[in-house]
């Protein structure tokens, strides 16, 4: 489903930002947060045939919280995969 949005909007760029929650070293949570941003990626190119030039990745680990880390659900909601469709009016 989210492989037709994207093909189906063949004129469009794409930004996929990760993050995750703040358990654990800032250094780890952004990897972690690249490896979830790249993993989206490589799916966009290999099973929805994305050009990958057409794809901007940014992670931002345990920074740009959208909910409370001091609850399990917003530690939840803070690990998240956004995309943003660039280009429309």
């Amino acid at each position: 489903m989210v492989a037709n949005f994207f093909c189906g909007n063949c004129c469009r760029d794409f930004l996929i930002c990760t993050a995750k929650q703040d358990t654990g070293s800032d250094e780890y949570n952004l990897q972690l947060s690249r490896r979830r941003a790249e993993s989206v990626q490589d799916y966009l190119t290999k099973y929805a045939g994305l050009n990958i030039g057409r794809i901007i990745t940014q992670w931002y680990g345990r920074k740009d919280p959208i909910a409370s880390n001091s609850t399990e659900d917003g530690q939840q909601q803070n690990r998240r995969v956004e995309s943003i469709v660039m280009g429309l009016d």
